[in-house]
């Protein structure tokens, strides 16, 4: 597997110093669909390589993003809903006007706007199969909750905590793509057992869609700036239980916390999913590492059911 295709070296020697990327398994799991060109998913919409382009220009105009992003309706139809939520709004101090992407881009600066637009190009990708839409809307529900853990843990914005949400169960949209309905069960499988499913899904099909799921978010033309790396790193990570306490990124273990959190959350408010052993191991071991308290827990899932997309 190539270095460029997790991150760019020569721009993030430091970052990538603390990070430990998995490699090997990576390329094993590209493998199993026939190499990075037989990934199979919709590629995001043409306006966020326009955007990206602009984004790593000298002197990005604030101007320009806003032009590329209206000229795609569903797109910014997209962000303005997730700006408008309530989860969103929860943390914006006073009345504020949120009608167009120029207001979007005064209240939460180019950035979180470009990671919005990620956010919702991902959301609107269109589906063929029953399966990719159950993951897509499954992936809804987690960037939710992830957003709603995030308003509670220093160090983490919401922008990235949904974002991460939404692009950590990639590689199953990849898989699901790949394999159509016989990945169904494995994929159910991961959702009442996170832990040990992963070791099932590796044994069965001889990939790890967590790994997978790095080299879609990439392929997606994701991972160019630190922050960026930080939350690649995480998505590898976000099924790496055991060694959760001990990565060295700082965000990038928040982050994977608040992914394995809201694994929980979203299990929990869910009839579909069977809450198990795993998931009791899950919240004891997460809720330290984010300073969240049982009351804080107690806050966030009632507004992530005042909010729920399921």
């Amino acid at each position: 597997m190539s270095d460029e295709l997790v991150t760019d070296q020569k721009d993030h020697n430091e970052t990538s110093m603390t990070m430990e990327w998995k490699r090997e398994g990576i390329a094993q799991s590209l493998q199993s669909l026939g190499g990075k060109e037989h990934l199979s998913l919709p590629a995001m919409p043409d306006v966020m390589q326009k955007i990206q382009e602009e984004m790593l220009s000298r002197y990005p105009r604030s101007s320009t993003i806003v032009d590329i992003i209206a000229s795609n309706v569903v797109i910014t139809g997209e962000i303005l809903n997730i700006v408008k939520s309530p989860f969103y709004l929860r943390n914006v101090a006073g009345a504020i006007e949120i009608k167009s992407i120029s207001h979007v881009v005064n209240l939460v600066g180019l950035k979180k706007t470009y990671e919005l637009a990620m956010a919702a190009s991902m959301r609107s990708l269109p589906h063929k199969t029953n399966l990719f839409k159950q993951i897509l809307s499954h992936s809804a529900c987690l960037a939710t909750a992830c957003a709603e853990i995030g308003a509670f843990v220093h160090d983490v914005e919401i922008e990235d905590a949904y974002l991460y949400g939404l692009f950590k169960e990639s590689g199953a949209l990849a898989l699901a793509n790949h394999l159509n309905e016989s990945y169904e069960k494995t994929w159910i499988r991961n959702l009442s057992f996170p832990q040990s499913g992963i070791e099932l899904e590796h044994r069965d099909i001889k990939a790890r869609h967590d790994y997978l799921s790095v080299a879609v978010v990439r392929n997606w033309g994701f991972g160019k700036n630190e922050s960026e790396v930080e939350m690649l790193f995480a998505i590898q990570e976000h099924h790496n239980y055991e060694e959760l306490a001990r990565l060295p990124n700082q965000r990038a273990r928040l982050l994977v916390a608040i992914g394995m959190l809201a694994d929980v959350i979203v299990s929990e408010e869910s009839s579909k999913i069977y809450v198990t052993d795993e998931f009791l191991q899950i919240k004891k071991m997460t809720m330290p590492i984010l300073g969240i308290s049982k009351k804080t827990l107690d806050v966030i899932v009632n507004n992530y059911r005042d909010v729920s997309v399921e």
